[in-house]
């Protein structure tokens, strides 16, 4: 515990996840807004997650409480702790569910190996034991390899319904070329961009960008203004009080049509790049 405060933050870095757990309140707005906070178990996870990757959380919840109910003399304290509380951190946001894997996977294997530990021993044959032993483990090795193909085959990504990165970049899914006219052209005014534009800007042009997919820095407040720049006129007060130079953002996204729609009403801006995003 005491070897917690030896950070930069002090007592601010141990209360932070304090912090973070607002984030699963309903009356968040990053729960309202953001996808990686909903829930999985509801009909809009069903919607746009995935099917492999969701239906194999589930699985996995299924099994872990069966394995675990199927052990439970033997299960220590801690380990029924650490899979209730993982469990509920992965039930009220999509992007705890690897964390709750780590835990499941791990208490499942141990109920596992205790369940059939006697069926192991009552074995007739030691060479059929040792094939097990070797050749189990190969089968998950090579299918690891095989969902690590998924990736360079993009089919990981068609799954996801969006983005094709493959082994390379996807430049329908950053602003690579926009990035390649703002340095060739050394533009250098202030920016407004959409968030999800943010971290590629940054790392590319090396220059200040509006908002990024940091919402630990962002904080609720300015969020908030950001998001409301996507209704009625939310986008001129959003200029009018920053002053940018440049607007950056991808009109493939339904509500950042809303951008394009108020900025076509403001005769003082004109377009001076446009691509497929």
């Amino acid at each position: 515990i005491l070897i917690s405060f030896v950070n930069p933050y002090f007592f601010k870095a141990i209360t932070f996840p304090l912090y973070l757990y607002t984030r699963l309140q309903s009356s968040s707005i990053f729960k309202d807004v953001i996808s990686e906070f909903t829930s999985p178990w509801t009909n809009k996870a069903l919607g746009w997650l995935p099917s492999t990757p969701l239906f194999s959380y589930y699985l996995i919840t299924i099994v872990s409480f069966i394995l675990t109910f199927f052990t439970y003399k033997k299960r220590k304290l801690h380990e029924y702790l650490l899979l209730v509380a993982f469990f509920y951190l992965s039930s009220v946001a999509v992007r705890n569910i690897p964390l709750f894997v780590i835990v499941a996977c791990h208490i499942s294997a141990v109920s596992l190996h205790e369940m059939t530990s006697g069926l192991r021993r009552r074995l007739p044959d030691s060479n059929l034991r040792k094939l097990s032993n070797r050749y189990i483990p190969f089968g998950f090795t090579v299918l690891i390899i095989f969902f690590c193909t998924r990736i360079i085959t993009n089919a990981f990504y068609v799954d996801r319904r969006g983005g094709n990165f493959g082994i390379g970049l996807d430049s329908l899914m950053h602003p690579i070329r926009t990035a390649d006219f703002i340095l060739e052209n050394r533009l250098t005014g202030r920016i407004l961009n959409d968030m999800n534009r943010g971290s590629w800007l940054i790392w590319r042009t090396r220059q200040p960008v509006f908002i990024d997919g940091r919402l630990e820095v962002m904080r609720e407040e300015f969020f908030t203004k950001y998001h409301e720049s996507y209704v009625r006129e939310g986008l001129y007060a959003l200029i009018n009080k920053y002053q940018p130079q440049i607007v950056i953002f991808d009109y493939s996204y339904p509500e950042a049509l809303l951008w394009d729609v108020q900025l076509k009403r403001m005769t003082n801006w004109r377009i001076i790049y446009w691509d497929e995003t």
